[in-house]
């Protein structure tokens, strides 16, 4: 509760300098703006009286001052939207910059063509090593079989698809694909034999096609159709307006 309370005050203080610093630059910029066109009325109003210059030049400087001042009246504007956009761009790489934990071992190959038999042997896994989640499980996934994991939530069973995937190195024990360790293969091999269906999918704005081979982009369409039809899906995929290329 502190925790949250603290994190609240910080993000509100930082709206409301923004937020101030916002309130002033804008009006400060119009200022400017009505001071120099002030000015340029006043001295070039002298001259065209004087005849020392004609009236299209003052016009001119006129044009020429707003002109001046427009593109820092818009810079103003969305100073805000450039603060988030800087801080946006902070953490993203930030997060870029973070090592990989999971790497591929010394020569670690390919998996190659496999059958599909998952297998998990004596498992233990905790995100925080001192309180495993998973301990000591033991089961196999055959070709064609549908399994349910089956517990209530914080129960393990998205940790043992991420497990599968490798994308969490297990504290004991053993994943098998096809009698393959998972750890004597490259990640890489992995996720081409390997697809994750989670209960929020995110889909891209392209078409069916692209969607399904977005792992394996040098996948045919002959190859897409056979995979949608092992799951399923061609005929759904069939009653759309444009197929696959919907």
């Amino acid at each position: 509760h502190n925790v949250m309370q603290g994190k609240v005050r910080d993000f509100f203080g930082s709206a409301m300098r923004a937020a101030r610093l916002g309130g002033v630059m804008l009006p400060t910029v119009e200022i400017m703006t009505g001071i120099a066109l002030g000015l340029v009325l006043i001295v070039g109003g002298n001259r065209v009286l004087s005849g020392a210059i004609e009236v299209g030049t003052m016009v001119a400087f006129l044009l020429y001052v707003q002109r001046f001042f427009e593109p820092i009246r818009s810079l103003t504007m969305h100073y805000a939207m450039l603060q988030r956009a800087v801080a946006s761009g902070h953490r993203i790489f930030e997060l870029l910059d973070i090592p990989l934990e999971i790497q591929d071992k010394p020569g670690a190959k390919p998996i190659g063509a496999v059958e599909g038999r998952v297998e998990f042997n004596d498992v233990t896994f905790g995100y925080n090593p001192d309180r495993p989640i998973l301990r000591n499980i033991t089961f196999a996934a055959d070709p064609g079989q549908t399994i349910a994991l089956v517990g209530p939530t914080d129960s393990g069973k998205t940790s043992i698809t991420a497990l599968a995937h490798r994308f969490y190195e297990v504290q004991d024990g053993s994943i098998t694909i096809d009698g393959q360790d998972i750890r004597d293969v490259t990640q890489e091999s992995i996720g081409e034999v390997m697809g994750m269906v989670l209960q929020e999918p995110f889909l891209f704005s392209q078409s069916v096609l692209e969607n399904v081979r977005y792992n394996t982009s040098y996948a045919t369409r002959e190859e897409v159709v056979k995979a949608c039809k092992v799951i399923g899906a061609h005929a759904f995929v069939m009653e759309l307006e444009d197929g696959y290329d919907t």
